[in-house]
């Protein structure tokens, strides 16, 4: 019975975290887009996603300008009411 209910949760929590993707994507939020949109709650820092996930320069400023331009964060990069 434990077996079952730990591959039970794991398919749970799987299916949890690809509808958080689908979702996402089919709001034209990309992956860098969510790294900059997270690090903007102030949740982890942007030195630590960026280091981890190898967003280069160009590409973490263009996630951010898209952001921006969705009203989701300001012009000094801090998360929006809009943004949350």
């Amino acid at each position: 019975p434990l077996v079952a209910l730990w591959q039970q949760l794991t398919v749970v929590r799987e299916w949890r975290g690809d509808a958080h993707l689908v979702v996402l994507a089919d709001n034209g939020v990309g992956p860098c887009d969510c790294l900059v949109l997270h690090t903007a709650t102030g949740a982890l820092p942007a030195t630590l996603l960026r280091a981890t996930r190898q967003w280069d320069d160009e590409e973490w400023r263009a996630a951010t300008a898209r952001l921006a331009a969705r009203g989701w964060l300001d012009a000094q990069g801090t998360i929006t009411d809009l943004g949350t």
